[in-house]
């Protein structure tokens, strides 16, 4: 009770010093406060922000595929690949590679979608600077073809497919751990 009644003050004497009303009775309800919304982030991770702290375009870690929206007969909207595939990672990386290269649709193939084991964290795709996780990683690898050229993708440890302009060969075939 002490504690309500610490906030009350604290609280009028706030209205007070911004030129607000000056007094508060115990029958006026305070101003509502919101709890802060709970936000996934692109890596999976529960944040909360208030809406003086939610940006007007999202902030983004990393490049992702484009995507179209969609209503569903609820009402409500989901995103989907642009390029539509029975294999949701091959959408992705289809997706990605119209993007990325200008190609339409109709001018990208699958050429092969395996599963492979990796031989680090690099997924196939080590970067040059970079330290990986030593460590057998099961993934994909997916196989594009578009302009007369072929494109890799690779994936593993939950994340999606992405461009690899320089891939390494995998170990294994996915059996292997």
């Amino acid at each position: 009770m002490k504690t309500l009644a610490t906030i009350g003050l604290a609280l009028a004497l706030g209205v007070a010093a911004c030129g607000g009303a000056a007094e508060e009775t115990a029958e006026q309800p305070a101003a509502a406060t919101t709890m802060p919304a709970p936000t996934l982030t692109t890596r999976g991770v529960v944040t909360t922000t208030s809406s003086a702290d939610v940006a007007e375009e999202p902030i983004v870690e990393e490049t992702t595929a484009p995507t179209t929206t969609t209503t569903e007969p609820g009402g409500e909207e989901v995103a989907e690949p642009v390029i539509s595939h029975p294999d949701a990672d091959v959408a992705i990386a289809m997706t990605d590679l119209a993007a990325r290269f200008e190609f339409a649709a109709d001018d990208i193939s699958l050429v092969s979608a395996e599963e492979v084991t990796w031989r680090d964290g690099s997924l196939g795709c080590p970067l040059p600077d970079m330290s990986y996780t030593q460590a057998l990683v099961n993934g994909r690898r997916i196989v594009l073809a578009a302009g007369g050229a072929q494109y890799n993708y690779h994936s593993g440890a939950g994340r999606e497919p992405f461009f690899c302009a320089k891939p390494a060969e995998p170990i294994g075939d996915g059996t292997d751990l």
